[in-house]
């Protein structure tokens, strides 16, 4: 069948678009809704305006969406940390560092639609190895070569592509495409989301102080923290659960 959004071509069984993001439903191929927020194609998101919800209200609802999956969010985070510290020693090993990465946003995205999680979990991003090896690296590239010329372009490209690996994984989405849209949507909202970022820097700064502790529970929080705000703009497509 073919997409009615954008006219790609996609499966019998598909729920919805990977180039656009357009969500199907039983007959008719509206858009569906998520717990706390629509899904919208990419295309509607961006020619809507960005908003992402007050920081200490964030901050709040993603306390109470850590809380009762702060072990498996914790020992995942830790698991994964390991794994990718060893293959840092290994010549260019690290550079395949993003697929794991993207079992924990998987699960950040389910912990935000109430859904239960595992650490199993932790490594679901290796069952797209590929698009998010590739997304990683473009990304890792670009942000590489903006620190190198300057630090502001490279500290913009770190924010302008934040969304980019969520895109990958919830709507499977080419890592060109999800890059763009990322990008696309950051733009349209670049102050409040420096705000976001600065408050999540400073968060994880002060969890640093006594002895890294407090990173044990600010890592997790701030993990679920950006899920919310993708599930705020984008919506949950659910593509991560077709990897658990």
């Amino acid at each position: 069948m073919q997409c009615p959004a954008c006219g790609t071509q996609l499966p019998d069984q598909a729920k919805f678009c990977g180039a656009c993001g357009h969500q199907f439903t039983g007959g008719g191929g509206a858009i569906a809704a998520s717990a706390g927020g629509a899904v919208q194609s990419i295309d509607q998101v961006l020619a809507g305006p960005v908003e992402l919800p007050p920081v200490g209200d964030l901050l709040k609802e993603s306390w109470e969406i850590t809380k009762p999956n702060l072990v498996p969010l914790l020992v995942g985070s830790i698991l994964i940390g390991v794994v990718v510290s060893v293959l840092s020693m290994i010549p260019l090993a690290g550079l395949v560092a993003g697929p794991f990465y993207g079992g924990l946003l998987v699960m950040a995205l389910r912990a935000t639609e109430g859904k239960p999680i595992e650490i199993g979990h932790s490594f679901a991003g290796l069952k797209m190895f590929v698009p998010l090896l590739l997304v990683t690296l473009v990304v890792g590239l670009a942000v590489g070569i903006g620190s190198i010329l300057l630090i502001i372009p490279g500290l913009y490209l770190a924010m302008a592509t934040m969304y980019s690996t969520y895109l990958v994984i919830d709507r499977e989405m080419e890592f060109m495409d999800a890059i763009k849209a990322s990008v696309g949507v950051v733009n349209k909202s670049i102050v409040p989301h420096i705000v976001l970022l600065l408050v999540l820097g400073l968060v994880n700064f002060v969890g640093s102080i006594p002895c890294g502790l407090g990173l044990l529970v600010t890592g997790p929080l701030s993990m679920v923290a950006v899920a919310l705000v993708y599930k705020r703009v984008f919506g949950i497509a659910g593509g991560g659960d077709k990897l658990i």
